[in-house]
C-alpha cells in the first residue's frame, strides 16, 4: 500500500504493473476501469520488437480493444511513440512519476489498451485506480 497526497487527491493507492506483448490486432493492458474511478498511469516502457521503425499507441478505448486500425488507435491515443527496430523508450525517461504527478488518466468503464502499427512490441506499465 502506498500513501501519498497530491493533485489527484490520492490517499491510498495499490500500484499495479502490467507486462505484455502487444500485436497489431491491439491488446488490452488491463481490464475496464471500475465504475466511479479513474486509472492513473505513472510509467510506460515500450520496446519495439518489429524489424523496422514503427509507431505505437497507448490508448483509452471503450472496449477491450476497438482501436484495430492506425486511424482508430491515433484517435484513441493518450500517447504515441515512434521507435526504431528493437529500440526502447521510457515515459517518463527516468522512471515512474510520483503518484501525485501521473502521466495521464483513463475514465471509468474504459480500457487501457495498446497497439503497434506494423509488428509486435512489448509494454511494461505502472498504474493505479482511484
Amino acid at each position: 500500500m502506498v500513501v501519498a497526497m497530491g493533485k489527484t487527491g490520492v490517499k491510498k493507492a495499490d500500484l499495479k504493473t502490467v507486462r505484455k506483448l502487444i500485436t497489431t490486432a491491439g491488446t488490452s493492458l488491463a481490464g475496464p476501469v471500475p465504475a466511479g474511478m479513474k486509472r492513473w498511469v505513472t510509467f510506460i516502457r515500450i520496446v519495439n520488437q518489429h524489424t523496422g521503425i514503427q509507431k505505437i499507441w497507448i490508448c483509452s478505448t471503450p472496449a477491450a480493444m476497438t482501436a484495430t486500425t492506425p486511424a482508430a488507435a491515433s484517435a484513441a491515443a493518450k500517447v504515441s511513440f515512434y521507435l526504431q527496430a528493437l529500440e526502447r523508450e521510457n515515459l517518463p525517461e527516468r522512471g515512474p512519476t510520483e503518484l501525485e504527478n501521473p502521466l495521464f488518466c483513463i475514465a471509468a468503464d474504459k480500457y487501457f489498451t495498446a497497439q503497434p502499427a506494423l509488428g509486435n512490441a512489448s509494454v511494461f506499465a505502472q498504474y493505479y485506480d482511484e
